[in-house]
């Protein structure tokens, strides 16, 4: 069990200690621009009632600070899943399995997979996952080739590789009529990726 575990960098707009998930709805009206209506509970207001805009900068800022939460929370529940595990590369398979069954969630991945993209932008929604997931592969990484149970390399062009692949997996998962069996075929293409790393004996 490893007790050093990578917590991603928070930006100025996340409010861990006062954002609360509670709802998020994109409509689309017609020849009108996207609109974003989130629901948040924050400070002194009632839970899943919106936040009023003055709060944050616009609605833009807003979907951020959920979808930044909604992060953390993945993190959070990747590395309790990874708690208990002690081999390096099983450590590292528990966290693909955690992450792909948060993927499996058709509202979590409404807000943080098909919608994040549109609102924040491609570069956005690229910068918020590698933010929160970057540190943490990067870490499990370099910890299985100290370990001897990966072939030493470069650690950054991996891991950020790593962090294509499991978001590619997740969009799959996330457009997929049915996302459990979306889910175990995305998880063997992951594994095969992984155990192709392992140092032979």
């Amino acid at each position: 069990r490893r007790a050093d575990r990578v917590r991603p960098a928070q930006s100025p707009g996340r409010q861990p200690h006062r954002t609360r998930y509670a709802g998020e709805q994109l409509q689309r009206t017609e020849g009108r621009r996207q609109e974003v209506r989130v629901g948040v509970a924050v400070g002194e207001h009632e839970p899943g009632k919106p936040l009023r805009d003055h709060h944050f900068r616009g609605k833009r800022d807003l979907f951020r600070a959920v979808h930044e939460q909604l992060e953390g929370q993945l993190v959070d529940a990747v590395q309790a899943r990874m708690a208990d595990v002690s081999e390096p590369v099983e450590l590292i398979e528990a966290g693909i399995r955690a992450f792909l069954d948060a993927c499996t969630d058709r509202q979590r991945a409404r807000i943080t997979l098909l919608e994040a993209p549109t609102v924040l932008g491609w570069a956005g929604w690229r910068e918020i996952d590698e933010r929160f997931g970057l540190g943490l592969v990067s870490s499990e990484l370099s910890h299985a080739m100290d370990s001897g149970a990966l072939i030493r390399q470069e650690v950054r062009p991996l891991a950020s590789i790593m962090i294509g692949a499991l978001s590619e997996a997740a969009l799959l998962i996330a457009h997929a009529p049915d996302p459990v069996v979306a889910r175990d075929e995305v998880e063997l293409a992951l594994m095969s990726l992984i155990r192709g790393l392992r140092v032979t004996p």
